[in-house]
């Protein structure tokens, strides 16, 4: 392989005491047969072996740089920070979690994508989770998609297409002078993607090329599933990036759908005994909108959870014991249709 026509790529990995799969993560990367890469931790003043971890791998390998930080930051500042420390030559960026991993040679597969169409800004592949194969969906002889098309998919909820983790990110779409990951999400990924996709196509690889591990202690268990941050995100996001991209009438239909799931997930969580915390946490969210519940929105979405459980009582047992024994599993099912 020519490296001189090769493109630079910054692979990054904020992380904070993620020494538990940090080997498989390091391993996976430097597996890859792409030549014109480097490896950047920023270590977000781990108190495990972290430092340690990255550190022996860096002595072997000088594409791997650790960049130690005394001051721990909230996650989204800390990725945000992290993009400040790639490579002046970079032309393209993957942040990689620590607790994830590439597959087979990801990295050629996703450079040729983005070489081969530079109006791409943003490539993506299928990724495995847990044991489902996610970002499905797509047209399968196709790579390129618009960006505008892509992301007026996700806000239709047909195709989640992109692994926001698990994508080769064009370098000119980082501006160091704006935060690419907005600290207002918790899920400041997808945000990322979506302030960039109205100006730049998307391109996708069908195979699988990315591992996105699910495990107790990632934020997705510890915050994500337990607070139901997924209805809060999303409801922000219909409001900052819908008119975007949806036409009005479109984007008031979605919304309305959207709305009678977040009511009834707020009444199937009062009903759970769900703490106080919770229904603070949305309610501040819907309040900022202007989307707070009626007495009508609460009695309908009351009556649909009475139907379901009628109906599928089996899901309403799955709920229930997942809400006595949360503690134990750091899961909390915020959305079964």
């Amino acid at each position: 392989m020519d490296n001189q026509n090769l493109p630079f790529v910054s692979i990054v990995t904020p992380v904070y005491n993620g020494g538990r799969y940090l080997a498989e993560c390091i391993e996976s990367v430097m597996a890859q047969q792409y030549p014109c890469f480097e490896h950047v931790f920023v270590d977000n003043a781990s108190t495990d072996d972290t430092r340690a971890i990255i550190a022996g791998y860096a002595a072997r390998c000088p594409r791997i740089r650790l960049v130690e930080c005394t001051d721990h930051l909230p996650v989204v500042a800390n990725w945000n920070r992290a993009l400040g420390f790639i490579s002046d030559e970079s032309r393209f960026v993957w942040v990689l979690p620590a607790d994830d991993a590439l597959i087979g040679d990801s990295l050629t597969r996703m450079v040729t994508i983005a070489q081969q169409n530079p109006t791409v800004g943003i490539v993506a592949s299928l990724r495995l989770r847990g044991g489902r194969i996610q970002c499905a969906g797509l047209t399968p002889d196709q790579e390129v998609f618009s960006g505008r098309e892509i992301v007026r998919l996700f806000l239709r909820e047909e195709v989640f297409a992109f692994s926001p983790t698990g994508s080769l990110i064009r370098r000119d779409l980082i501006d160091p002078a704006k935060p690419f990951y907005p600290d207002r999400y918790l899920h400041a990924d997808i945000a990322g993607f979506f302030d960039v996709l109205d100006r730049v196509d998307f391109g996708f690889a069908h195979e699988m090329l990315m591992f996105s591990r699910e495990h107790e202690d990632s934020v997705t268990s510890t915050v994500a599933d337990r607070k139901g941050t997924q209805f809060r995100d999303s409801l922000l996001m219909l409001h900052e990036f819908g008119p975007r991209y949806l036409a009005p009438d479109e984007l008031s239909a979605i919304e309305a759908g959207f709305l009678r799931r977040y009511y009834r997930f707020l009444i199937r969580s009062a009903i759970l005994l769900r703490e106080r915390q919770l229904f603070d946490f949305h309610v501040n969210a819907l309040r900022q909108v202007g989307r707070l519940p009626g007495a009508g929105d609460l009695a309908r979405a009351a009556m649909g959870e009475l139907e379901r459980a009628v109906l599928r009582p089996l899901l309403a047992v799955k709920h229930v014991r997942t809400r006595l024994h949360w503690h134990e599993r750091g899961r909390y099912i915020w959305d079964d249709r």
